[in-house]
């Protein structure tokens, strides 16, 4: 097998009264091949604000981005200002002078192209990413609550690049969180092109993955949306965390974690893990069973989300208090990623209790640390 996977809870116990168990499934690449059979659906907004520095290195970007695919994939490449034009369809990653040619102008016509890369991933239906960066708010739709109700393709991951102060961070997060994708707060132009870079997949161990729960009760996920829990290709190690209730004096197999996937040769693959669950005979067999590195990591990343939830919103009462959990989290784990990661984001919040601008800027810092966190870039 190309790929391993653990399954760890924070209680192997059940107890006489209910209990809230939190888990983790860690998906680890163990063989990696060239990556081959990926979609890449770059979408550039040219809308005026991208005049400039801005549109020239999203440009340089996408070049390097196109440069960096391997051989037996697919790209297409969609830009969008008052109307959405399709550049390139399911191409070869080779150069594309039509780059050239993009010039900013008009307006953000942002909702009709993600409908058009919609249509490109269902059209040829395999495993897409489809990259969108942009600087400022849709004009074409406007009501965050229609990117929500988005029917998404299965299959498809949304990376999303949200340039300067003027985009709409709900919208990008949404995104991202109901695909599993990433949402990426830039605010210099020139810090595009090494991260459409980074988008590139050069070698995978895993594609078509499908990894689904058996419960007892009904499971919860903190980071993925689902279950199931879909993602298109395993390059790196991926964490999925999730929560359940364990009946009283439950006995047997509790949750059972099954994972299928496509290894790089195209063979099916099938992994399955169990937990299973014996009653506690009394409270101090019940303590010895728990692990709290569990309910520590799972309680610091469902604050991060409640921080981000937060600060959209205005409320940096709530967010403080979410950030103060973390730090305490942070130092008795001392665990470096948690530390630096909250060291930064309590620097931020700080500058944002100053202004209104300044609060609308840390938003954008912080739902860009949180999509990027749960979804494991930047973890150990």
């Amino acid at each position: 097998m190309t790929i391993s996977a653990r399954l760890e809870a924070s209680h192997n116990r059940s107890f006489i009264s209910p209990v809230k168990m939190m888990f983790k499934v860690v998906l680890v690449p163990e063989k990696l091949s060239t990556a081959s059979g990926l979609h890449y659906i770059i979408v550039i907004d040219k809308s005026g604000s991208m005049s400039g520095s801005k549109i020239t290195n999203a440009k340089l970007g996408a070049v390097g981005l196109i440069r960096k695919i391997p051989p037996g994939n697919k790209v297409s490449l969609i830009t969008f200002s008052n109307r959405v034009q399709v550049l390139k369809e399911f191409s070869d990653p080779v150069e594309f002078p039509e780059l050239e040619e993009i010039n900013a102008n008009g307006a953000t016509a942002l909702f009709s192209a993600l409908s058009t890369a919609f249509t490109l991933h269902r059209r040829y239906n395999i495993p897409s990413y489809i990259v969108i960066l942009t600087d400022g708010n849709p004009t074409d739709n406007t009501n965050v609550d229609t990117y929500r109700k988005m029917d998404l393709p299965q299959g498809a991951q949304i990376i999303s690049l949200g340039l300067g102060d003027d985009y709409n961070e709900s919208i990008l997060k949404t995104l991202a969180d109901r695909t599993g994708g990433l949402m990426h707060h830039l605010e210099d132009p020139t810090e595009v092109p090494e991260r459409l870079v980074k988008v590139a997949k050069t070698s995978v161990a895993a594609m078509n993955l499908k990894v689904d729960f058996m419960s007892e009760s009904p499971v919860t996920l903190l980071n993925f949306s689902g279950p199931p829990v879909t993602i298109n290709a395993l390059e790196g190690a991926v964490k999925i965390y999730g929560e359940c209730v364990i009946p009283p004096k439950y006995s047997g197999n509790f949750l059972t974690v099954q994972v299928k996937y496509q290894e790089p040769s195209g063979q099916e693959q099938n992994i399955v893990k169990a937990l299973s669950m014996t009653p506690a005979s009394n409270v101090t067999e019940f303590s010895s069973s728990i692990n709290r590195d569990v309910i520590m990591e799972y309680e610091y990343y469902k604050n991060l989300q409640k921080m981000s939830t937060e600060v959209e919103a205005g409320n940096l009462t709530e967010a403080t208090r979410a950030l103060r959990r973390m730090e305490e989290i942070a130092e008795q784990t001392r665990r470096p990623e948690m530390i630096e990661a909250t060291r930064r984001l309590s620097d931020g919040l700080q500058r944002a209790e100053g202004s209104v601008e300044e609060t609308r800027k840390f938003s954008k810092e912080v739902n860009s640390e949180a999509t990027r966190r749960l979804r494991g870039e930047g973890n150990s």
